[in-house]
């Protein structure tokens, strides 16, 4: 037994290890972070945009008062609905 695994190892060592390293650079878990495609001020509408872009169906508003309530954002002018990513 020892043997056999020591022969395809051998034979189809090289050829495992790429195809990991490059199944683990392709596959991605879970969906991508919105908030990294936004600029780090934006506006309301830009991030309704985006929604659009990217076919999300979720409200700005909702997702804008999640954000605030982690921590991941803050509302910089209420006038202009200006937004800042907190790092």
């Amino acid at each position: 037994k020892e043997y056999d695994l020591y022969c395809k190892m051998a034979f189809f060592g090289d050829l495992i290890e790429e195809a990991e390293a490059t199944s683990n650079k392709t596959n991605r878990h879970g969906p991508a972070n919105l908030l990294t495609f936004l600029p780090s001020e934006f506006t309301k509408d830009e991030l309704a945009k985006l929604l659009i872009d990217k076919g999300k169906r979720s409200s700005a508003a909702k997702i804008l008062k999640m954000w605030e309530s982690r921590g991941y954002v803050e509302k910089l002018n209420k006038q202009s609905g200006l937004y800042k990513k907190i790092s």
